[in-house]
């Protein structure tokens, strides 16, 4: 079973046994459909159909409800179920199903040293949406604090694994720089360690400002001859191929690298490097993490803009940022830490 990596469930108690997941990289839907030409109409229909849930949703209720995208996922893993181990497809977005306890493992089928869990409570669908059919993985494991679980009385299959004493509450994140149009081996998840193969042992943690969310302070971005030091709160995705940034400053982010207003299209000369503040540190995304190429000359800034009001974190550092830096999440010190990608 391939699944998109969220940061999205995790709680824990130390121990010393260490496990490496192998990531594949792809193509994320959004840049396929992209190169064929059919993104901006894919997001027409996307916004009206938003419109639609939006206005149904307040004519019967003032709650709020999260509402996710996986066409930015370029980064997936392989778990299996069950006894015998056995891969059954399910997918993201809206679903229904049953709870059943099962053996979840993290990698493939005949991996050597992969964590695996006992007692797991699983999700299966029984119904999905029609908008999920097409998305290349499987479902979405959850990398999060147990608070945000939708379901109080279900623990995620880290959070149980450590709660079990199987492993530290510590994983590390490393996603590997691939050309583009490229796929195959993307980087590795350390469940219970840090990763001090593919990681600079020089890491600089901040403090969480929202632990149940793997979520921080932005401080400042500067790119071009744009500096901002509004500062915000912001997050780290694996489950984003881009970075997401408050409406208005993407599109300064754009007008100073010259990107078109609609899209940041630009050509593909140019090598911007935005700079990020965060606590005392700068963190510099060099140009090949932040382009990416869709034709010869044509390419795109790896940046949207998005306007969350005010639930949520302002920004989201997607895989551009975390394949310039690894990323290494301490539950029990409510932390994250930064360190810089030697692959």
């Amino acid at each position: 079973m391939q699944l998109t990596l969220l940061l999205l469930a995790l709680v824990g108690l130390a121990t010393a046994a260490v496990y490496q997941m192998p990531l594949i990289k792809i193509d994320s839907p959004r840049i396929q459909m992209m190169r064929k030409g059919v993104w901006r109409d894919m997001v027409k229909q996307r916004n009206a159909d938003r419109l639609k849930l939006k206005a149904s949703a307040q004519a019967f209720s003032d709650n709020r409800q999260d509402v996710y995208n996986y066409h930015d996922i370029e980064y997936v893993g392989n778990i299996t179920i069950g006894n015998p181990e056995q891969p059954f497809q399910y997918r993201g977005g809206r679903a229904s199903g049953i709870y059943a306890r099962d053996t979840v493992r993290f990698g493939a089928v005949g991996k050597q040293n992969r964590l695996e869990v006992l007692d797991v409570v699983v999700g299966r669908a029984t119904k999905i949406s029609k908008t999920s059919k097409d998305l290349p993985f499987d479902g979405v494991l959850g990398l999060g604090f147990e608070t945000i679980a939708t379901n109080k009385a279900i623990q995620p299959p880290f959070v149980r694994a450590h709660k079990d004493g199987i492993v530290r509450p510590i994983f590390t994140v490393h996603l590997r720089h691939i050309p583009e149009g490229g796929v195959g081996f993307g980087g590795v998840y350390t469940y219970g360690g840090i990763d001090r193969e593919n990681c600079d042992s020089d890491f600089v943690y901040e403090p969480l400002t929202e632990p149940g969310f793997w979520q921080f302070k932005l401080r400042s971005i500067s790119i071009g001859g744009f500096t901002s030091s509004l500062g915000w709160q912001a997050v780290t995705s694996t489950a984003s191929g881009f970075i997401a940034a408050p409406q208005s400053i993407a599109d300064a982010m754009a007008k100073a690298t010259r990107a078109e207003e609609d899209g940041y299209f630009l050509d593909c000369d140019g090598f911007p490097t935005p700079r990020f503040g965060i606590g005392r540190n700068r963190y510099q995304v060099e140009g090949y993490n932040f382009m990416i190429t869709l034709a010869e000359y044509k390419c795109i800034l790896s940046l949207y803009g998005m306007d969350g009001g005010a639930f949520g974190p302002s920004w989201i550092l997607g895989a551009p940022f975390m394949r310039q830096y690894c990323n290494i999440h301490d539950m029990e010190k409510k932390q994250i830490g930064f360190a810089k990608s030697l692959k």
